[in-house]
């Protein structure tokens, strides 16, 4: 693995290690920032982020870092993944070992050598899960109280910065729908060019009382 192991240190630093490492960036650049501090700051194979498509249960990474290199365009059905406990429990789970063995209907994590598991999940402001963020070794890995509490406390940021990124995008199709009314109503008001011109009515004339 690459990148320096921070389990050893109080969990404020390793707070510190991943803020330094995010906090000048926001929505993609973030999250690509992110999943690569997290993986870096735990020594672990891989990390990722990811929206939730519930009509077809699958997960969508948002971004992906594994193996010193980041991931695109990565969906995978989370029926029999552990990943599935996550969104359907609504919890953090962590397996330290034989994820393999527990999940044995998931086929990437044998494609990844997984070892070992952890995943939170993603909140919408109602509470509602619409991704998680999770990380995935190729050896057995504790997940110490400090270090839980930073994978909570960076979710709750991803989450944040999603749902930021979601209601921005939320303005600005109202914007373009109220837009689009505006210049459709504007296309059907009747022009006024060429229409002919109404003459003023003229004042009534002034009826002067004889003396």
């Amino acid at each position: 693995m690459n990148g320096t192991a921070l389990c050893g240190r109080p969990g404020q630093d390793l707070i510190r290690h991943l803020l330094e490492g995010t906090a000048s960036e926001t929505g993609q650049e973030f999250l690509q920032a992110l999943v690569r501090s997290v993986a870096m700051a735990m020594d672990v194979a891989g990390v990722w982020v990811t929206e939730y498509l519930p009509e077809r249960k699958v997960m969508r990474s948002l971004a992906f870092w594994m193996n010193g290199e980041y991931i695109h365009n990565f969906e995978y059905n989370i029926e029999g993944t552990p990943c599935e406990v996550v969104i359907e429990e609504n919890r953090l789970v962590h397996y330290p070992e034989r994820i393999i063995e527990l999940f044995p209907n998931d086929p990437d994590l044998v494609a990844l050598n997984a070892v070992s598991y952890a995943g939170v999940p993603l909140l919408k402001s109602d509470g509602t899960v619409f991704g998680h963020l999770s990380a995935l070794d190729t050896k057995p890995f504790e997940l110490f109280s400090e270090l839980e509490s930073a994978f909570r406390i960076f979710a709750a940021r991803a989450a944040a910065e999603l749902n930021r990124l979601r209601a921005e995008s939320a303005i600005r199709d109202s914007e373009q729908r109220f837009s689009g009314l505006f210049e459709s109503a504007m296309d059907a008001t009747v022009p006024t060019a060429g229409m002919a011109a109404v003459a003023p009515t003229s004042a009534p004339p002034v009826v002067t009382a004889a003396r």
